[in-house]
């Protein structure tokens, strides 16, 4: 079964969103910024927030990115090549 290349890249960002979504509860804060920012004002917390987001991207982005290497590669094939359709000799 032949997936296109269009289905393949719509079905894997379905996915990463279908997680993203999922997982946004657990984008809160740790104990301790939960903490210091009780007693902080409104831009202090939306600071503290984004400052968690900015270092959480990073470690997420190499992690996908392993992933998609991973199975781009995962018959071992260094290029992977389209297969060629017969020539019509006129």
């Amino acid at each position: 079964m032949i997936v296109s290349l269009r289905a393949r890249t719509r079905r894997f960002l379905s996915l990463g969103i279908l997680g993203l979504v999922l997982c946004l509860p657990l984008w809160g804060q740790c104990v301790m910024c939960r903490e210091s920012a009780r007693h902080q004002r409104a831009e202090t917390i939306n600071a503290i927030n984004k400052g968690i987001l900015v270092l959480a991207v990073p470690p997420a982005a190499i992690a996908v990115g392993l992933v998609v290497v991973t199975y781009r590669y995962r018959n071992g094939s260094t290029l992977r090549r389209r297969p060629q359709s017969p020539e019509i000799s006129a």
